[in-house]
């Protein structure tokens, strides 16, 4: 995922809770407020998720 994603869904999200940069709120601050995750964190979950996937396959698959 780019950085003008990132930036794009910080964007809107200052938008929805009505706040702009001058207010000077951490992005973070904004994410809590708007109840919603990083998008580091997700990918961070999907990573994980595939690396347990992987490490159960190369217990069970019979070796080459």
């Amino acid at each position: 995922m780019g950085w003008s994603t990132c930036l794009s869904r910080t964007h809107m999200l200052r938008w929805m809770c009505r706040h702009t940069r001058s207010d000077r709120i951490w992005n973070e601050a904004i994410q809590d407020n708007a109840g919603v995750t990083s998008v580091m964190d997700k990918m961070r979950e999907a990573r994980l998720r595939w690396f347990e996937h992987v490490k159960k396959r190369c217990g069970e698959a019979p070796g080459k």
